[in-house]
């Protein structure tokens, strides 16, 4: 009750320095430092309401220390603010049906723009006015430059109000939007925008469910988009058809350089209509396809692509259950391919014989830096055969055996190997 009266207190006394001055309002925040800090230990909670938006906006403009915006339900908004001597601040906001929260939301987070990072954490809920709020605000932030959005809860609306302002704003390089659940019409709506934004360079709608209709419209947009360097698409369930799209737009598309699909299920036709496209890309450098249930079939496709392909250097089919006959297609490619770096096979249900053929391949390949092979069961037969190998390989620098089935033994014959390679077993 003490804090709550003090707060009101500090409120009218803000609010009378608005009303008795024409001249921007002054904030002392070591005068009020101790009180902050009581309120913010004892989870004293609040709302905007208790203080004047230009308040809050003045003191957070008087700090030069990076700000983190947190929008969340029913928070410490003016503890928070008044913790100056903080590693950085955050501030918590409701946003409602209310028009006066939207226009609150729009005016506070217009003073934290001096900031060039801008973190968004916590559940988020637009509804009605507020989606018109956070617009107004997105259009007007010349200075922003990172916007992290993730694990929220923004929806399909939430997108379309997100992506209406994108052709509007010069500045903002990094979007985050995973884990929104914005579902294939929000991402018809950011991929709309993406033509027409001319400094967005990494997107990660990862987890938002858009399937392959989501994949499909994204995919549409990637040649018409001359920007764009990492995008993330990872964990949406997108199937074939979805990796079909995809894979249609890398011929056309001079600039991604990353791209993400972990935890989708494109199969091995879909990993067959990415392989095809992997000879006629020149940009992308790392492709992620964990847990695509690609198979031996798809392991194939990607192998008979990598001889043809000069860009990638990283590629993970992690969690694909390419076994023996998966692996033997992959290190066949191997000295045939001259740009790979970094190769994950773990959990691929590798046994001995596949363990045999990567390990004929290792001395004939002269870029492959490192070999994730953990989780597997190469057992005694497949260390021997890479302890045999290693010997004869210059440029591997780390090789991952973790839960492979190796006796005691054989970890130390492998350990004892005289190779500038890191051994992890």
């Amino acid at each position: 009750m003490q804090l709550r009266i003090h707060a009101i207190i500090l409120a009218i006394m803000t609010v009378g320095m608005i009303q008795s001055a024409e001249r921007t309002p002054i904030f002392n925040p070591e005068h009020y430092q101790a009180f902050a800090s009581k309120a913010y230990h004892h989870d004293w909670q609040s709302d905007l309401s208790i203080l004047p938006p230009e308040i809050v906006a003045h003191m957070v403009q008087s700090c030069d220390k990076k700000v983190l915006l947190s929008l969340r339900l029913v928070q410490k908004i003016f503890a928070h603010a008044i913790i100056f001597n903080a590693s950085s601040l955050c501030f918590n906001l409701q946003l409602n049906d209310s028009e006066e929260w939207s226009d609150t939301a729009s005016q506070l987070i217009s003073g934290l723009l001096f900031s060039n990072s801008l973190n968004v954490t916590g559940p988020i809920e637009f509804n009605g006015a507020s989606y018109q709020g956070y617009a107004r605000f997105y259009k007007i932030a010349h200075k922003l430059t990172q916007l992290d959005l993730g694990g929220n809860s923004i929806g399909a609306e939430g997108a379309k109000a997100i992506s209406a302002s994108l052709p509007h704003n010069t500045t903002l390089t990094q979007l985050n939007l995973g884990g929104n659940s914005i579902g294939a019409e929000g991402a018809k709506a950011i991929s709309a925008s993406l033509p027409r934004n001319t400094t967005l360079t990494q997107l990660d709608l990862g987890y938002n469910n858009i399937g392959d209709e989501g994949a499909k419209a994204i995919s549409a947009s990637l040649p018409h988009n001359t920007i764009l360097t990492q995008l993330n698409l990872g964990g949406n369930n997108i199937g074939d058809e979805g990796a079909k799209a995809i894979s249609a737009s890398l011929p056309h598309n001079t600039t991604l350089t990353q791209l993400n699909l972990e935890y989708n299920d494109i199969g091995a036709e879909g990993a067959k209509a990415i392989s095809a496209s992997l000879p006629h890309n020149t940009t992308l450098t790392q492709l992620n396809l964990w847990n695509n249930n690609i198979g031996v079939e798809g392991a194939k496709a990607i192998s008979a692509s990598l001889p043809h392909n000069t860009t990638l250097t990283q590629l993970d089919l992690g969690g694909n259950n390419i076994g023996d006959e998966g692996a033997k297609a992959i290190s066949a490619s191997l000295p045939r391919n001259t740009t790979l770096t970094q190769l994950n096979l773990r959990y691929n249900n590798i046994g001995a014989e596949g363990a045999k053929a990567i390990s004929a391949s290792l001395p004939r390949n002269t870029t492959l830096t490192q070999l994730n092979l953990r989780y597997n069961n190469i057992g005694a037969e497949g260390a021997k055969a890479i302890s045999a190998s290693l010997p004869h390989n210059t440029t591997l620098t780390q090789l991952h055996l973790w839960n492979n089935n190796i006796g005691v033994e054989d970890k130390q014959a492998l350990r004892n190997i005289n190779t500038q390679c890191k051994i992890q077993i």
